[in-house]
């Protein structure tokens, strides 16, 4: 699948749970109206509702990859401010002009069902400039 795809479902997605969190907050708004609930108790339970949902989904969509690092402060961001913010990688090395991959450890995979035993890392892809292009999470190559 295309990078581009995944953006538009990305944006799909967004959309629609937004959709939702807005028909349900109409919905439960007129049935507070019609059983003559207080309306502030309702909005105020309410919007708190769709902010906690909000800010789930944003958590869930910017952190896409591991919970631990925000792909979309990575992406497009310099090599070194990423270095900065996360600290030491784990793996590889940032060269001066010179395109290349860093990776930070995540876990190893020790599961009950067809374990690999392999580590597995958030990798980092950067170009010359030093600009992260690409993030992906994958186990260590050799396995």
């Amino acid at each position: 699948m295309s990078e581009n795809f995944i953006a538009d479902m990305t944006e799909f997605a967004v959309l629609l749970i937004f959709t939702v969190a807005v028909v349900i907050f109409t919905v439960k708004l007129v049935k507070a109206i019609k059983k003559h609930i207080p309306l502030k108790k309702s909005i105020i339970f309410l919007g708190i509702s769709v902010v906690l949902l909000s800010s789930a989904v944003l958590f869930v969509l910017s952190h896409g990859h591991y919970y631990k690092y925000n792909d979309w402060y990575v992406m497009g961001n310099d090599i070194n401010k990423v270095v900065e913010r996360y600290g030491k990688f784990d793996k590889g090395s940032v060269e001066i002009d010179k395109s290349g991959k860093i990776g930070y450890y995540i876990y190893t995979d020790n599961g009950p069902v067809m374990a690999s035993y392999l580590p597995y890392y958030y990798y980092i892809y950067y170009d010359e400039n030093g600009v992260v292009y690409k993030v992906y999470v994958m186990g260590a190559e050799g396995g």
